[in-house]
């Protein structure tokens, strides 16, 4: 489930990670991933799944920078302190977000680590690609890209928050989501999502994996000599998308 096992090779060479905070009262903590040629470069958000900041995702916030991009990375769970060893402990965790409050959290984020009038990223997972769509909904300016979301929200959360599909007809910046048929999420509510998104003013494409189950981007570093696989062709492109409406620093 998710990505809390999922394998993680060491950072690169030059990468920065800063542990942040958001101004004010009641900071939001946030991690912030660099390197020299990516200062003041488009920034891509990203959002965990519900075992939150984690070496996987370190990882991929490394693979980002080395694209050219500058990464923060929220901590959502951060009011509830760290879950319980497992997946059961995860969800006790999960049980107790009141997930409002954690998307608050996530635009004091984006607003402390984004120029208003500049297009950034946002690259969520599972309960993350929830969020991510809402966020999308939001900021005309957000470049999107989801993996594993939930068309009507994450499950289990204290306090719900709006559904991705009662708001993905609004969005008007492009998205790019990736699912797979072997996973535990409706395939039907992904249809319909699909088809809201459609209607949406901005430009949107839903991928399916037929072979791939939830967390199908473990493979990435699991099965590394694989590059045909659901997980290297979702990388491939998602990193092709976010090229194509942002500007990393590789290009000048």
């Amino acid at each position: 489930m998710c990505h809390n096992h999922s394998e993680a090779p060491e950072l690169g060479e030059g990468l920065t990670v800063t542990t942040c905070r958001t101004i004010g009262v009641d900071p939001v903590p946030y991690l912030h991933f660099g390197s020299e040629e990516t200062t003041n470069v488009d920034v891509i958000v990203l959002m965990t799944d519900i075992f939150g900041v984690n070496p996987f995702y370190r990882h991929l916030s490394g693979l980002l920078v080395a694209e050219g991009y500058q990464v923060v990375m929220p901590d959502m769970f951060h009011r509830l302190g760290a879950a319980a060893p497992g997946r059961d402990g995860a969800l006790a965790r999960r049980a107790r977000l009141d997930d409002p409050l954690a998307m608050d959290d996530v635009e004091r984020v984006i607003e402390r680590t984004t120029d208003g009038n500049r297009r950034f990223g946002v690259l969520g997972f599972c309960i993350g690609g929830s969020f991510a769509l809402l966020s999308a909904a939001t900021h005309r300016n957000q470049v999107t890209a989801t993996y594993y979301a939930f068309p009507k929200g994450s499950p289990g959360a204290k306090v719900p928050v709006t559904e991705p599909l009662e708001v993905a007809g609004s969005i008007a910046g492009p998205v790019l989501g990736h699912w797979g048929r072997q996973d535990y999420i409706d395939a039907g509510e992904v249809e319909e999502l699909a088809k809201v998104l459609d209607t949406a003013p901005g430009e949107t494409e839903v991928r399916w994996y037929s072979d791939a189950g939830h967390s199908f981007l473990a493979g990435l570093t699991e099965n590394p000599q694989d590059s045909v696989g659901a997980a290297a062709d979702s990388w491939r492109r998602t990193l092709a998308f976010m090229g194509s409406h942002l500007t990393p620093a590789t290009r000048g």
